[in-house]
Parts: structure tokens; sequence; C-alpha cells
């Protein structure tokens, strides 16, 4: 059985994208806000979520650390995916508990390959 993989990004190419590079592995679904996002978490708890920072309506900095600091996702390895690059962006990520940050554009092995192992 596949792994399932939300991905929650408010421009539809990201999503194209990571439809693209993982819909062979994985069973994907996609969000394209925190609210959404949200929603199908409740309805189905994800193996792995790849979550955007820039998000329209919840930062996903403040989504990370909101589903981390639950008893239900404490334990869900998120991605959080970003065009911000610097140092304290990252540093950013790791304090709202993200398990890797991932910068675009991607390096698509390199994503592939946090994806194999936090899964």
């Amino acid at each position: 059985m596949k792994k399932y993989i939300l991905c929650v990004d408010d421009e539809p190419i990201n999503l194209r994208i990571l439809n693209d590079l993982l819909e062979e592995k994985y069973d994907l679904e996609f969000a394209k806000d925190g609210k959404e996002c949200l929603t199908k978490i409740e309805n189905k708890t994800p193996d792995l979520l790849l979550l955007d920072v820039d998000l329209p309506d919840i930062n996903g900095l403040k989504l990370c650390k909101q589903l981390k600091g639950q008893q239900s996702t404490s334990k869900l390895p998120i991605v959080l995916l970003s065009g911000h690059a610097l140092p304290h962006h990252i540093k950013e990520g790791e304090k709202a508990g993200a398990n890797r940050y991932v910068t675009k554009p991607y390096d698509i092995d390199l994503l592939e390959e946090l994806i194999e192992e936090l899964l």
C-alpha cells in the first residue's frame, strides 16, 4: 500500500510539480490553504505533510507549530517548502517543529530522499 502524502501550496503550478514528481510512488492529496489542510487532516492523517510556508490564510510556520502541538498530529513528519532560503528562515522552520526545510526550486533528488527518510 502506498504511503499517503498531503501537499499544501496555494500555487497550482507547485502542486502540479509535486504531483508529477511523486504520483507514481505515493498516494497524494492536495490542499490550497491552511484551512483546507486542517480539514483534510481531520478526515485522514497523512503519513507525511509537504507544507508551503507562504499560505494565504494561515502561515505555514504557524500551522506546523499548531500540528506539532496537538497530540493527534505531534508525530506527523512535516517538510516545509519555501522560497525563503536565508539561515534565519530555516531556523524559524526548525523552531516551528518542522522535520525538514526545503527551499524552492526543489532539488528533486534531495526532496525524494528526504521523503523516503521520513517515511
